[in-house]
């Protein structure tokens, strides 16, 4: 409910948008600092206790995994500083659906907390939590390739989805992608749908993309990697420059704030289901703990064309 600290703008103001209804899009290029804010943005959230964290990353977890080495390294304290990690499409399918049905039991499950606090978006606090889902390099969801798999179709769709119908109820995405251009960024309602929409250091053509014109960006005002700029709902984007998040002040974050992750609320856990209370299985190679299971991979069926060759 609170500024989430994430940098300072170039007038020594800081950088701390309010997530509690934003869906965020972060874009970057390799090496512009994207992955560094990622983390800025995770450690961040390990300091509130009233939200969960949720990570989808097809690359192998990437984006949870410093964190949770840290947690195991440090003899696994209190609770996990993520709460659920997808590292398969199958896993991703099944928490966009948990996240789903969260959303569709809370809006007349908890109307009365809603009615209560006088406000249409339900209250959040340590009782019932704020669902954040960390979405790293969305292309694999939403790029052209990726729409021909059925099960990352139907993910990004329940995504969109949860985005569209899940602010008031406090379930909400923060996405990440490699370059701010079409083929990337394909779904539409995620560009338009996003109320905090952050580039990191790119070209002209890209940041109009993301912010539109009307702007009027120069990319000589992110010259460095970890500058960027950062638009909250309709306010004209603002050049900021994002804190230095290293492997050593993970492992402080996760030490200092592991009591105060809390637990997920009884509604919300009955409708997560089966596939939220079995997360932890067979993954303690996302805690540095053992090998990565061994994913066999279909291959795509040739066109027409090769099967002549």
């Amino acid at each position: 409910n609170g500024p989430l600290p994430l940098g300072v703008h170039r007038d020594g103001e800081s950088a701390a948008p309010t997530i509690r209804q934003l869906t965020t899009l972060l874009s970057g290029r390799k090496g512009s600092g994207k992955t560094n804010l990622s983390n800025v943005f995770l450690a961040g959230t390990c300091r509130m206790t009233d939200n969960l964290t949720r990570v989808i990353d097809l690359n192998g977890g990437g984006l949870a995994l410093p964190w949770l080495h840290a947690w195991h390294t440090a003899g696994r304290p209190g609770r996990p500083p993520v709460d659920w990690v997808a590292d398969t499409p199958v896993k991703a399918l099944a928490m966009a659906k948990s996240a789903l049905r969260i959303a569709k039991a809370r809006k007349p499950g908890y109307k009365y907390l809603e009615l209560a606090a006088n406000d249409d978006k339900l209250p959040v606090s340590p009782a019932v939590l704020g669902i954040l889902i960390a979405g790293d390099e969305i292309a694999e969801l939403y790029s052209p390739k990726a729409r021909r798999d059925e099960v990352l179709r139907e993910t990004g769709d329940v995504l969109v989805q949860v985005v569209e119908l899940a602010r008031a109820v406090a379930v909400n995405a923060l996405v990440t992608a490699l370059r701010a251009t079409q083929d990337v960024l394909s779904e539409p309602q995620l560009l338009a749908q996003s109320g905090l929409k952050i580039g990191m250091k790119s070209d002209e053509r890209e940041l109009s993309y993301l912010f539109g014109w009307n702007d009027k960006l120069s990319p000589e005002d992110a010259p460095y990697p970890g500058c960027g700029f950062m638009k909250v709902l309709d306010e004209p984007a603002r050049p900021f420059k994002a804190y230095r998040m290293l492997p050593n002040q993970i492992a402080d974050v996760v030490a200092a704030t592991a009591n105060l992750h809390p637990e997920l609320d009884e509604l919300s856990r009955k409708a997560a289901g089966e596939a939220y209370e079995q997360r932890w299985i067979g993954c303690d190679h996302l805690f540095g703990a053992g090998p990565a299971p061994v994913v066999a991979v279909t291959p795509e069926p040739e066109s027409p064309a090769e099967q002549q060759r």
